[in-house]
């Protein structure tokens, strides 16, 4: 696309290689001055002459190029394209060694003179009154963009200075760059000049076209891609205005050249400097022209298609557009439609009213603008206002392309305006104050190796397809830095908890004021955004789970505030419509959650003003009147803690308080300090209110109460769901009425206690579902059928009373979960209830049960195979009975209940409601509470789906040694569990006096060469400091009667100490302890940041006894594993030790795979402060090492040789592994070995072992051998690298023997 140069006099162009070497006016030896002459230089003006009844006053401009200066890049010569005196095009050849970047920085310098000479009269010339009066101008106005030319004025801006960037592109071996200039300010805002400057090395081919270049003229059309005009493979178009079915362009052409156009040629059209002035027809539907242009030797064609916009009141241009981390950045077409490229952004300049097609060469939008922060602005040249006109004071609509105009098809955006482009106010939708949308929320996109890495404020990165890039959005504002990295920000949506039919996230769907949301439409007609959502479908008329509001997204321009959220009056309109995605979320195969836009169009006006609603009559906040005074609209308000707001206003009016409808609302907090309440009646303006809360605190202490309505497909407010908070000092504590069409409410119920109003006392959550009574329940219709699946599972019988409030298995007493009853289908008439698919299939499978016809079963007798014994409410304990689920939430009574069609129906059994049922707090109320951490959780679907499938809850546990050694004897491992206490940030961790014992016992007896305390990342819930105290006479007793090296297993990393560290450490010993602390450097010192570098990862180990700390370890050597954090994954990792002065040493180390995680191991002879760092930012060399020792554990193997006869007498041969044996094949096979199996057989116990064979898998079958003779087999596991080769393997004295006589 065309871009810009300013108003010339002087332009001084210079370059850097480095980003240290200053480019402007630096003079040194590799700077290279080019003098232009007069004819290159020169900028033809005409002169102005303005004319009075008694003066003339005739102003003359004088511009010249002077010279250009290089840095870095010689230019060895510098020719001027002469077709178009007013648009110059400069061409630079570059000597043939000098280095390129990729980006030439260039400088422009520009000043002008005016000569002004006053003459008496009108008709005499030489009778001078003044003058000739020369000065310098304010120097030109110059700008990359066109429609901005009015703002930049030089002398108050950068005193005429101006720095862009020339991309360079090396394999064409050219690049050019191309601004706007204008001496006057009218020329500026009317049609200003354009200057290129094109840098070329010597032997590059630049195409040299017939037609040098076409410009639209008179703002009679704007390109949708004007690149496409040289394109072979799209034809290029143009948008005209609604008003206006031509586009006025010239074309410059080549001397000698004829140009037709639709096959007419057009003679007298082409000037003597090679420019033609076209009128190039329009329509809705695109009228295709063809231009031919002929030379001597040469004809060349160009397809146009002029497009007229659709629809009156559209925006005249798109001025800014990015589309970041999006299935359709750069052009992508996941849906064989590229909906994020500037033509798109443009064509939707044309209108329509589409949700989506699969063909590209449509010209049609929606555009799409991308993951969170992508934006498109729209400029119009005639002011939007705030229109008193205009039905419910909407002003203009934003048109985006919801299939369905509900939450289920809902990708909400933001919507920012403004008068100059430069500084924007938002237009506060629904969630705009509440706690569901996060102000200034900055999210920045990196190119990671063309990938959009995403840096979130909570410091959590992850990929979302790829990074914008700058050839693909020229109406963005590049930089360097941001062909790197980006930061966009603005108002951030939340994302609800809710998922449709396929588990993909939903945002939080509004009522009004934000893009892509409404119905498809293209009517300017506004609708009311102020009278609610509904759960029925528009389309389909039945209600389908979705939220819909039924109308078009409008926008009122009194709803814009500041970046405080203050109202600001918008007294001379806006120009500027920015759109802009709101929300995060990444769907995984059907992409990001992205606003589109389809258009924007002015609303429609009445022909008089609408007028103005009714001030409120009276506004409480905490039960306290605000003093409302007439026409005054922005208030303080004192809360006190937890608070309720109520409105009165007329019987018709629409109330809004924030995101709540209704004239009343419970807060616990005010979010952004800041509650807004709108009123509106019939289709007039609303009134809007702003209330700055100020909580004095007095109410800190009280407690509040959360209380959760689920309206159980009826309505609260917009919602089905929503939460109110009410304390002791509430003034508003009767809780709202749902809506449920062709229902009447019941009541809100907490399990079975029925709640009408908040009172004191409550717990601080509660949980309440609507209760409905249908009106005109519809009589069962046997023509209409439903199919359902029915499951049943049972239990067994518990030896004592289940409890789990130990959250331990044992407290199942033995009770087991049996599947009595797989999943099986049945098909009913529509409108069944659950109780009548229970009857169905207890008499289908003969089974016995109580209390079903009286919509409660309180016994179900098991099948005759499983003991035919009663299961009963109560039978396993006070906390046990029946239940059932659909669709995996437990609903209403099982005769209330009616079956949706496809529901899977779950008959259970529960042990202990309080602990497994997860919906459990929706369901008991406060007087039953769910407990527990989710651990048992659905426990009943452990069974498998089959008869007799026994899974969940458990027999009776025997109970476990704390402390196991795993091994041969002489490489054993010992491991054992260790107390652990938190306090603040501090996890302390102990070993029990009978477990220090056992441990002794274990590894003398097991020659253990390791002992391992365990401090379970569990029990240290993340503290900042792991500390393990051990007895020193303990630890004297490792030293003395055991050859093993003493590990301690932290969250944060693994410590190990060998014999000679154990021995310094008990020699510096002062205390009866010895206290070893593996900490987390939550806060490091600047020397250590400095030292550790932005990625870095610090860790402190400290040895102390008594009050001595012990850090140096004589000739011992200490062996620490870490994991490596998410930031360093993808670095090369080294470890350094970091002094107190902030030098660092390297430790030798490397990195291993255990696991599938990725940990760095180093040794170190000392305790201080250390620091897992990227190599590549210190400069540190990092050698590469193996990732395991592959011998070391490969000596560690205790395979164990089975044997089974088979069927056909043959000998089956098995591989059993322990524990650790597993874990080590699992570490060697995640390192990228392979690990494979060779059988040995013998008949001699002790020698003979002869292979028979290798296999991957850990079995063989015997299939030979002599009647009556006794065989012995053994295993050896043998190791391969990635090429094949043995790396290591058993020796077979490392096998127990498996023995078998032949018998065939």
């Amino acid at each position: 696309m065309k871009k810009i140069i300013a108003f010339l006099m002087c332009l001084i162009v210079s370059f850097s290689l480095f980003p240290s070497i200053c480019f402007a006016g630096n003079s040194s030896e590799n700077e290279y001055t080019i003098t232009i002459p007069d004819s290159v230089g020169k900028v033809e003006y005409e002169t102005e002459k303005k004319q009075a009844k008694i003066k003339t006053i005739v102003t003359a401009y004088d511009l010249q190029f002077q010279n250009i200066v290089t840095q870095g890049i010689s230019v060895s010569a510098i020719t001027r394209d002469e077709a178009d005196p007013t648009n110059i095009n400069y061409t630079l050849t570059i000597e043939q060694d000098s280095p390129i970047p990729d980006n030439i920085p260039i400088e422009i310098n520009m000043s002008g003179k005016e000569t002004t000479t006053v003459y008496k009269g009108v008709t005499d010339r030489n009778q001078i009154s003044s003058g000739p009066t020369e000065k310098v101008s304010n120097f030109p106005y110059v700008s990359k963009e066109k429609r901005k030319m009015d703002y930049y004025d030089g002398n108050s801006k950068n005193n005429g200075k101006w720095k862009f960037n020339v991309a360079f592109d090396k394999e064409k071996g050219f690049g050019k760059i191309t601004f706007y200039y204008a001496m006057k300010s009218s020329e500026a805002v009317g049609s200003p000049r354009s200057c290129s400057i094109l840098f070329k090395t010597k032997d590059s081919v630049i195409p040299d076209f017939a037609l040098k270049d076409m410009q639209i003229l008179n703002n009679s059309g704007v390109w949708t891609d004007k690149n496409n005009l040289f394109s072979e493979n799209s034809p290029a178009e143009i948008i005209t205005p609604y008003n206006q079915d031509f586009a006025e362009v010239k074309a410059y052409l080549k001397t000698g050249i004829q140009l037709y156009l639709d096959n007419a040629k057009q003679g007298e059209e082409v000037s003597t400097d090679g420019s033609c002035n076209l009128k190039l027809s329009s329509s809705f539907e695109g009228v295709t022209h063809k231009i031919t242009l002929k030379g001597e030797n040469s004809k060349e064609e160009y397809t146009l298609i002029c497009y007229k916009q659709g629809y009156d009141a559209m925006p005249n241009q798109v001025v800014d557009y990015i589309c970041p981390a999006s299935q359709y950045t750069n052009g992508g077409k996941p849906m064989e439609t590229a909906y994020g490229t500037d033509r798109r952004a443009v064509l939707s300049l044309r209108g329509g009213k589409i949700s989506s097609f699969g063909d590209d060469t449509i010209a049609l939008p929606p555009v799409s603008l991308g993951n969170y922060g992508g934006y498109i602005t729209y400029y119009y040249e005639s002011a939007i206002i705030d229109n008193p006109n205009n039905p419910y004071g909407i002003d203009f609509i934003v048109y985006g392309n919801s299939f369905d105009g509900g939450s289920g098809g809902a990708e909400p955006g933001n919507v920012l305006v403004s008068e100059d482009g430069e500084k924007w106010y938002s237009l506060a939708g629904s969630f705009f104050y509440d706690e569901k949308s996060i102000w200034n929320y900055k999210v920045k996109y990196q190119n990671y190796d063309g990938k959009a890495k995403v840096a979130l404020p909570d410091n959590t990165e992850v990929f979302s397809y790829t990074y914008p890039l700058k050839k693909n959005y020229a109406f963005f504002k590049w930089s360097n830095d941001l062909e790197k990295e980006m930061e966009l920000s603005g108002t951030f949506l939340k994302a609800s908890n809710d998922k449709n039919q396929y588990g993909n996230t939903l945002p939080f769907y509004p009522a009004f004021g934000y893009a892509d949301c409404g119905m498809l439409s293209d009517s300017n007609i506004a609708s009311n955004p102020y009278i609610g959502l509904s759960d029925i479908n528009p389309y389909s008329k039945v209600k389908d789970g979705g939220i819909y509001s039924g109308r078009t997204d409008g926008f009122d321009l009194a709803w814009a505030v500041d970046e405080n959220g203050k109202a600001i009056k918008l007294t001379n309109g806006i120009h500027y419509i920015k759109i802009q995605t709101a929300s995060f979320i990444d769907n995984g195969a059907i992409g990001e959650k992205s606003t589109e836009v389809n258009m924007v169009r002015i609303a429609k006006a009445n022909d008089s003003s609408v007028g103005k609603t009714a001030d409120a009559e009276k506004i409480t906040f905490d039960g306290t009147d605000i003093q409302l005074e007439s026409g005054k609209y922005e208030y303080d308000a004192s809360v006190s803690g937890a608070f309720d707001v109520q409105v009165k206003a007329s019987d018709n009016a629409n109330i809004y308080i924030n995101s709540i409808r209704g004239n009343i609302a419970n807060f616990k907090v005010a979010a952004h300090g800041v509650v807004r309440i709108i009123i509106q009646e019939g289709e007039k303006e609303p009134v809007i209110y702003y209330f700055k809360i100020n909580d004095d605190k007095k109410s800190a202490e009280n407690v509040i109460t959360a209380v959760s309505l689920d309206a159980a497909g009826g309505q609260i407010y917009d919602y089905e769901k929503e939460t109110l908070y009410f304390d002791k000092d509430s003034s508003v504590r009767e809780l709202p009425i749902p809506t449920k069409e062709g229902c009447t409410f019941m009541g809100w119920y907490g399990g079975q206690q029925k709640y009408t109003k908040y009172e004191e006392g409550m717990p601080e959550e509660v949980n309440l579902v609507a209760k409905w009574k249908e009106n005109n329940p519809k009589p069962l219709d046997p023509e209409k059928k439903i199919t359902v699946s029915f499951r049943l599972i049972g239990a067994t019988q518990s030896k004592g009373d289940v409890d789990l409030s130990s959250e331990e298995k044992n407290g199942y007493k033995g009770a087991e979960y049996v599947t009595w009853i797989p999943t099986r289908s049945y098909t009913l008439p529509e409108g069944s209830t659950v109780y009548d698919l229970f009857a169905i299939a207890m008499k289908d499978t003969g089974m016995k049960e109580k209390g079903g016809s009286g919509g409660y079963v309180s016994s179900i007798w098991a099948p005759s195979q499983f003991g035919g014994y009663a299961l009963s409410e109560f039978t396993n304990g006070k906390y046990s009975g029946w239940m059932y689920t659909m669709n995996g939430n437990h609903t209403d009574g099982i005769k209330v209940q009616r079956l949706l069609n496809n529901a899977e129906i779950v008959f259970h059994y529960v042990n202990d409601y309080r602990y497994e049922v997860a919906d459990w707090a929706k369901m008991g109320g406060e007087k039953w509470p769910q407990l527990g951490t989710g651990k048992f959780h659905n426990e009943w679907l452990k069974a498998p789906d089959r008869i007799g499938g026994t899974g969940g809850g458990s027999p009776v546990i025997e109970e476990t040694k704390d402390v196991t050694t795993s091994g041969a004897a002489g490489s054993a491992t010992t491991t054992a569990p260790t107390e652990v206490k938190v306090s603040g940030s501090t996890a302390t961790a102990t070993v029990k006096a009978e477990n220090q014992s056992e441990i002794l016992k274990q590894a003398v007896d097991k020659k253990s060469t390791e002992i391992i305390l365990e401090v379970s990342k569990a029990d240290s819930k993340s503290a900042e400091n792991v500390q393990l105290t051990l007895d020193t006479a303990f630890v004297k007793n490792i030293s003395e009667k055991t050859d093993a090296d003493l590990t301690v297993n932290t969250e944060h990393g693994k410590v190990t100490l060998d014999q000679e560290t154990i021995k310094a450490v008990l020699a510096e010993a002062k205390g009866a302890t010895i206290t070893l602390e593996v900490s987390k450097v939550a806060k490091p010192t600047e020397a250590q940041k400095k030292a550790a570098g932005a990625n870095g990862h610090l860790l402190k180990l400290t040895i102390k006894s008594g009050d001595k700390v012990i850090s140096d370890f004589n000739k011992g050597k200490v062996k620490v594993v870490a994991e490596i954090v998410s930031k360093l994954l993808d670095k090369k990792v080294a470890a350094i030790h970091i002094a107190d002065d902030g030098k660092i040493e390297q430790l030798a180390g490397k990195v291993l795979t255990i696991g599938g995680k990725k940990y760095f191991e180093f040794t170190t002879p000392h305790f201080s402060t250390f620091a897992l760092v990227d190599a590549d930012e210190l400069g540190l060399e990092v050698k590469e090492e193996p990732a395991v020792d592959v011998k070391t554990l490969t000596a560690k193997l205790t395979p164990v040789a089975r044997s089974a006869k088979t069927a056909k007498k043959n000998v089956k041969v098995t591989v059993s592994l322990d524990k650790q044996d597993k874990a080590i094949i699992k570490e060697l096979k995640d390192t990228g070995y392979t690990v494979k199996y060779r059988f040995y057989r013998s008949t001699k116990k002790a020698a003979g072992y002869k292979a028979a064979v290798t296999k991957k898998t850990a079995a063989y079958t015997n299939t030979g051998g002599k009647k009556g003779t006794k065989y012995y087999y053994k295993v050896q596991v043998r190791v391969y690298d990635e090429n094949g080769k043995l790396a290591a393997k058993t020796a077979l004295k490392q096998c127990r023997y498996a023995a078998r006589v032949w018998s065939k």
